[in-house]
């Protein structure tokens, strides 16, 4: 993301080597990619999670499985 700024992240929140509450932070954190918009996206419904994905700077939480109508909705 700081080689190729994109104008969205979509972040899943279970990774591999960092979880995505941990990269949405860095994300936030970074004067140049802080204003890209991101949404997190997770199979885990617990309401705890989108509160904290919203909190650490994200603008939607879409669970899956989800509708590519509803996710491009929002990336809109």
């Amino acid at each position: 993301a700081r080689r190729d700024i994109p104008d969205l992240i979509i972040l899943d929140i279970w990774l591999p080597v960092m979880d995505g509450w941990t990269v949405c932070k860095k994300v936030k954190k970074d004067e140049r990619l802080k204003s890209i918009p991101v949404i997190m996206v997770t199979a885990d419904i617990r309401p705890q999670h989108n509160l904290l994905g919203i909190s650490l700077g994200a603008v939607e939480y879409v669970t899956k499985p989800f509708s590519l109508e509803d996710l491009e909705m929002k990336v809109e």
